[in-house]
């Protein structure tokens, strides 16, 4: 039987993953278990007084053997310890316009990342732990659902005595930790010792020692035949013992069973290890741009504003960034787009009428043995989180005495404080209070003493431009009066904008290979022809344009145009509608999932009549809150705008 060499992967400047391990032995097991009985039938059995570290394989198949190895890296927790290694380098991406002359919001890292620690609590005799990092708690055996992360159910409770031991061991651990930040001869020493504690904690589940050996072959180095890594944290323990002993009266070694002590040493040891080796420095929660978010002229120009305020608060340290929008202006989407292009973790605080001042800074858990605790929300998490942007949702929809609370968070000691909690505000945090116009439905107002938090640091979202000359006003800083006087001196101004369509195009077939560019061109031509025919010429030349405007395409493609156009121009006129709280649309606005949403219909249907009602049919089906008359309202306006049915 031909056999192929199986080689695990190059280790030579890193340790290997569990993955990779775990890979490397089914390998090993298809091809000297699973092949060979398959093959010729054989088995292969260890013989007697066979030994594997301390685990005895008299008479076990070599098959099974592979599975005990295996099974512990299915569900292994903690990871293997890589080395630190340079972060991946992305490629440049060009500077969006909107950031240009804001660079320094780009978040280039946290100046401190501190440890986790662990936190005591003693009931009587009694001695119970916790991890706990920047006023943040994580307890053995608690989910993710509970807490940020879920961590492994381990006993966590000790006595008195026993806790004596454990402090030891402790501080010893966090000379380590702060030897991790020394020399590279130091943290190599100290990487090799945090690995004889991971490798101790396995060895004692037996997990199979003698595959860690092989694949951490430094962390075995100068070991006398027979030790592992058990027995060194054994040793430690032992230790500790003699120290405790020597420096605390009436204490008894003999009273403490070293044995079970080591064991959970060693589990408390490995789970405090791996949150500090994974424990980020916050870029975890840096969002993801998401894929269907463009840089339209609307959305780019209201960028540009948050990013000045941001850069206000930014340069200042202090004040709070204030921004207002109807809904469905996208407010939270600019928050977080903002977040991910200048690499800073996000948080989203959502707040609510009826909320109270507690409900900002805490919630509440009950634990049969602690009793009722205090956890902090995404808000208390984001301020303590360096570099964060952290947007607060709705806040207007506060009662005066709540926002109150935010105060201190727009002061030049920013801090959060409430209730006998203190929270400072870390560095480089940007605060963002977003809210909608006080005319919403449950919105209030916002406070003079919060209001004058915000002075140069606040913006208006808008929803998109219909026309040419809107963008150009918002732009310019023109009242209606002087638009309306442009607009007499410059036709073109009232053309229809390529914006809001520039993410609607994409979804029609028709359009599919077109650039942006080659689709503004294909828009002016045919929608704004009056004012912009001398580019039919451009067009006519555009290898990717010409063949659309051709024969019986050219009469299809006009026609959806200016579908297109007879969708956006409703919906124009709808959010001006919403904004003065007239024309039945003083309920709901009109968002851009809205019109995406209307364009798939059209997309099936090809009538913009029906394409609306449909995608609004439940408005008339469900009459709740008044949906009805928007749903009335919607069919005038679609009769003013294309025409009775």
């Amino acid at each position: 039987m031909a056999t192929e060499k199986q080689v695990l992967p190059e280790s030579a400047d890193r340790e290997l993953t569990p993955e990779e391990v775990k890979d490397a032995l089914m390998a090993l097991r298809k091809q000297y278990c699973t092949d060979l009985r398959n093959d010729l039938g054989i088995d292969v059995v260890f013989p007697a007084g066979a030994k594997m570290g301390d685990v005895d394989l008299s008479g076990k198949t070599l098959d099974a053997v592979f599975a005990m190895l295996i099974q512990p890296l299915q569900t292994y927790e903690p990871p293997i310890i890589r080395k630190q290694e340079e972060p991946e380098k992305k490629e440049d991406e060009p500077l969006p316009i909107w950031l240009k002359g804001h660079e320094k919001l780009i978040w280039k890292g946290a100046t401190d990342n501190p440890l986790w620690e662990v936190e005591e609590k003693q009931y009587g005799n009694e001695v119970t732990f916790a991890y706990a990092r920047r006023n943040r708690r994580l307890k053995p055996g608690k989910s993710v659902g509970e807490q940020e992360r879920t961590l492994e159910p381990i006993n966590n409770s000790f006595t008195v005595n026993e806790w004596k031991v454990i402090k030891v061991l402790l501080s010893e651990y966090t000379d380590l930790e702060r030897r991790m930040r020394g020399s590279p001869d130091v943290r190599k020493e100290a990487r090799k010792q945090m690995l004889e504690i991971l490798q101790g904690e396995n060895a004692l589940r037996e997990s199979g020692l003698s595959l860690f050996r092989k694949s951490f072959p430094q962390a075995s180095s100068g070991r006398k035949n027979g030790e592992n890594s058990s027995n060194l944290l054994r040793e430690r323990l032992n230790a500790a013992l003699e120290k405790v002993a020597k420096t605390t009266r009436g204490f008894k070694k003999e009273s403490i069973d070293a044995d079970a002590l080591t064991q959970r040493a060693a589990e408390m040891l490995s789970q405090i290890l791996v949150l500090n080796r994974t424990r980020g420095d916050g870029r975890e929660r840096v969002p993801k741009a998401k894929e269907g978010i463009k840089e339209i002229p609307s959305f780019e120009r209201n960028l540009g504003e948050l990013a000045r305020c941001l850069d206000t608060q930014r340069d200042l340290k202090k004040g709070l960034t204030l921004m207002i929008g109807e809904a469905g202006t996208g407010k939270n989407e600019a928050a977080e787009y903002v977040a991910a292009k200048t690499e800073r973790p996000y948080f989203w605080f959502p707040c609510g009428r009826g909320m109270e001042a507690a409900e900002m800074v805490t919630h509440y858990e009950f634990d049969s043995k602690e009793g009722t605790q205090r956890f902090l929300t995404a808000l208390a998490e984001g301020i303590q989180t360096p570099g964060a942007v952290v947007m607060i949702d709705e806040v207007n929809a506060l009662k005066p005495e709540v926002q109150a609370i935010l105060h201190g968070l727009g002061d030049s000691n920013r801090a959060l404080n409430f209730d006998g909690i203190y929270i400072p505000v870390a560095e480089d945090v940007l605060i963002i209070i977003a809210g909608n116009p006080a005319t919403y439905g449950s919105a209030g107002s916002l406070g003079q003493a919060l209001l004058s938090r915000t002075r140069g640091q606040s913006m208006v979202m808008e929803y998109p431009g219909l026309r040419k000359g809107e963008l150009q006003a918002r732009k310019e800083g023109w009242s209606p009066a002087l638009l309306q006087e442009k607009e007499t001196q410059d036709n073109a101004l009232r053309d229809y904008a390529c914006d809001e369509v520039l993410v609607l195009y994409e979804t029609m077939n028709e359009f599919s290979g077109l650039t942006n560019q080659d689709f503004a061109l294909l828009w002016d031509c045919v929608v704004n022809e009056k004012t912009q025919g001398a580019k039919r010429t451009e067009l006519e030349a555009n290898p990717r344009l010409q063949p659309l405007m051709e024969g019986n395409s050219a009469a299809h493609i006009t026609k959806t145009l200016v579908d297109l156009r007879d969708i956006l121009e409703i919906a124009d006129e709808w959010r001006k509608h919403y904004e003065k709280r007239q024309g039945g649309f003083d309920l709901l606005g009109m968002s851009m999932r809205d019109t995406i949403a209307i364009v798939q219909r059209y997309k099936e249907l090809r009538d913009v009549r029906k394409s609306y009602l449909s995608v609004f049919d439940d408005f008339r089906k469900n009459p709740i809150d008044g949906l009805d008359s928007v749903y009335n309202a919607l069919e005038n306006l679609i009769d003013q705008k294309i025409g009775a049915a």
